[in-house]
């Protein structure tokens, strides 16, 4: 029941020393919004995927989110989009983050997430988005899902046998993930000499330009004769 802190302490310290404490607020805040974000993935599997996937590990920070799941193979990118549109929608919706202390068998009763394999007090604290997500959780979250902003999936691989790995972006992460994305695709267009709009289509008449260029070339190799 302690309260436990990590920090960098800018002078020498001693027992009795006085020290002031202080939070970076704007990195607590980019945390908050990838820890809820989390929740939120964590409900959309259920939802999307199966009943069968439980959360094997994650990590939150300022700058993105892990999640690590129990699922045997690739998400095919129909999925992917779903999970990502869910958990968007469950931002959109501008819903309230709620907390209270409840009693562990009253929080399983009512069907609220625990994770698999973890130990809690008969006392616990549940962090719940109505109609979204319902969770065992003591981390700091935001106060409304609106405040999130913007969420992307950026990668999903396996990790283990029956063990994949996910990470997203939120917020202003998300956002200068999507400005990276802009500026490489323009980049490419501007190589290519065409809108941004057009590259694929630029790439792939380029593509069998190539291809035929090769068969063309195969095609006139003249075969050496022996006299």
């Amino acid at each position: 029941n302690y309260h436990l802190h990590h920090g960098t302490a800018t002078t020498d310290l001693s027992i009795g020393s006085q020290v002031s404490a202080s939070v970076n607020s704007d990195a607590r805040v980019a945390t908050q919004r990838h820890h809820t974000a989390t929740h939120l993935l964590q409900a959309a599997f259920q939802e999307i995927v199966g009943e069968h996937v439980h959360q094997a590990g994650s990590k939150v920070d300022s700058s993105r989110l892990r999640f690590d799941y129990t699922h045997g193979e690739a998400l095919p990118p129909a999925t992917l989009l779903a999970l990502e549109d869910w958990v968007s929608n469950a931002i959109l919706s501008a819903s309230p983050v709620e907390t209270r202390i409840s009693s562990l068998d009253n929080a399983r009763s009512q069907g609220v997430t625990a994770l698999f394999g973890e130990k809690y007090a008969e006392e616990v604290r549940v962090v719940e988005v109505p109609q979204f997500s319902a969770e065992l959780c003591g981390g700091t979250h935001v106060a409304n899902t609106g405040a999130i902003g913007l969420f992307r999936i950026v990668s999903d691989r396996a990790l283990a046998a029956g063990v994949r790995r996910m990470e997203a972006v939120a917020g202003v992460a998300a956002l200068q993930k999507v400005r990276g994305e802009r500026d490489s695709l323009a980049t490419v267009a501007g190589l290519l000499k065409c809108p941004p709009h057009q590259v694929a289509e630029r790439v792939a008449g380029l593509q069998a330009q190539a291809k035929q260029g090769k068969t063309t070339a195969a095609n006139s190799q003249i075969p050496d004769v022996e006299d």
